[in-house]
């Protein structure tokens, strides 16, 4: 009688998993939903920072696209060491849609890939498509959406709001030790142009989750864009309590020479922060990944930039030429 109990209850066991993981998954997107059979495991990442929130999740793309620099692999430090042994295809240039056709994966995530609709449709003839969410821009979608939602489509949301969690509290315990960041304000730039970016930007967003804020006047010259190239005779947007200039190999020279660098109150009181590639790289990436790095690397730079102190030296920027 026991033995026909434990038959009978293996067989229910082996039914009601199998029924379990049978279940489909639906994510609502910009073009509606997309349901997956089952929790994906042979993902193609076609966003350019999609590897990153796999290797997050613990999952290993079968192939993943690039967005600039890092190692060999493509991937930046704060992802490469994920990979393991494994070397996944990279994917460079334009989408080979006969190429990932032939990878036969069970989803393509393409949360931050720029793609079409047409593409989108042509990419769903061969597997499941996750682009981006429902009003967000082509690289617009906030970390945290992307985060929930690629861990709904793994099968692995408890692991995603694990992640979400940790960051923003990491965020939330920068906040609190700083109060005197709190309704800051803070311009992050490239020194080329100059170009700004306008608080809807990732790199402005991290830097609004320690507290700073945008200036009203960057989001009103950027004219809904999330990026802008600023008239160098024009001070103003530049005038901030905190300013941090983007560095992507090329040096900082051009931020150097602005006409009216010398009015800028973040110049005369030693409030600029100058991002090396690397963590420049983390601050663009925005993903779960280079985040936490950023968050390590970052908060001594405005630290000493925010000390009260013109005179304190703030790393990077005297060897950028910044301080005279």
């Amino acid at each position: 009688m026991w033995h026909a109990f434990t038959v009978s209850l293996v067989l229910l066991t082996s039914i009601c998993g199998v029924t379990a993981a049978a279940e489909p998954i639906t994510i609502s997107h910009r073009w509606g939903e997309t349901t997956l059979p089952a929790p994906a495991q042979r993902v193609v990442s076609i966003s350019y920072t999609g590897a990153d929130y796999l290797l997050a999740l613990g999952t290993v793309p079968i192939a993943y696209r690039t967005w600039y620099g890092g190692d060999e692999t493509g991937l930046w430090p704060w992802a490469s060491p994920l990979l393991g042994e494994a070397r996944p295809p990279v994917l460079r240039g334009e989408l080979d849609i006969e190429a990932i056709a032939a990878m036969k994966p069970d989803l393509i995530e393409a949360m931050w890939s720029g793609i079409s609709k047409t593409q989108y449709e042509k990419l769903s003839r061969i597997a499941p498509v996750l682009p981006a969410g429902k009003g967000a821009g082509d690289f617009g979608m906030p970390w945290e959406d992307m985060t929930r939602a690629l861990g709904n489509a793994l099968g692995k949301s408890d692991e995603a709001h694990a992640l979400i969690e940790r960051i923003t509290e990491n965020a939330l315990a920068i906040r609190s030790a700083h109060p005197n960041w709190q309704d800051a304000t803070a311009v992050v730039a490239w020194p080329a142009g100059p170009g700004l970016y306008t608080g809807t930007d990732a790199r402005a967003r991290l830097l609004a989750s320690f507290g700073f804020r945008t200036p009203k006047i960057v989001e009103s010259l950027a004219r809904g864009s999330f990026y802008f190239t600023l008239d160098p005779e024009l001070s103003e947007p530049l005038d901030v309590d905190l300013l941090v200039w983007l560095d992507a190999g090329g040096g900082v020279s051009s931020a150097r020479d602005l006409p009216l660098r010398d009015s800028l109150r973040a110049v005369q009181e030693g409030r600029e922060i100058v991002a090396d590639p690397e963590l420049a790289a983390a601050m663009s990436y925005s993903s779960p990944l280079s985040l936490e790095f950023a968050q390590t690397k970052l908060i001594p730079l405005i630290e000493a930039a925010m000390d009260g102190d013109p005179e304190t030296v703030v790393p990077g920027a005297h060897e950028a030429g910044l301080v005279r």
